[in-house]
């Protein structure tokens, strides 16, 4: 019969409390830094090789960005289902609009647009206009801090 209560034993160490950490939070807080290693330090093998394998690409951004993975390793099975705690957490700062998805990637936190319509029509859109945010906002320089949207015809989404 146990003597003290778990959620107790895991209290922040003050006098008298053993201080031990809950495991399964730490486990998670461990996958989630292998997910942002491999976002911020893709030369590394590892990291190449996951890419490689798992996501057929060269984009460390990409296990961010992908909708979905094919199981593999178990240390793949777990970077992926604890990149959550990373995309949860971050959006993108647009800057010249190059590197950032527009339907396909969380701005502000928020879920990405192309979650919001028929993916037919998302698919059509990018065809016609582009996959990035620099493809929708007009030229008006690199050191420009101000971006203007381009007006578009495009048909109904629905």
């Amino acid at each position: 019969m146990p003597l003290i209560n778990w959620d107790t034993l895991c209290l922040v160490k003050e006098e008298g409390d053993a201080g031990l950490r809950k495991m399964g939070l730490q486990n998670s807080a461990l996958g989630a830094k292998l997910t942002w290693k491999m976002c911020k330090e893709p030369q590394k093998p590892w990291c190449r090789l996951f890419q490689k394998k798992y996501l057929d690409s060269d984009d460390p951004n990409k296990i961010i960005s992908v909708a979905n993975s094919a199981r593999g390793s178990a240390t793949w099975n777990f970077l992926w289902e604890n990149r959550n705690i990373i995309t949860d957490h971050m959006s993108w700062q647009i800057g010249n609009g190059k590197a950032v998805l527009f339907w396909h990637d969380s701005w502000e936190g928020f879920p990405t647009l192309a979650t919001s319509f028929d993916e037919t029509w998302v698919c059509q859109v990018e065809n016609e206009v582009g996959k990035y945010v620099c493809d929708y906002m007009l030229e008006n320089g690199e050191r420009s801090a101000i971006r203007k949207w381009k007006k578009l015809n495009i048909g109904d989404p629905l």
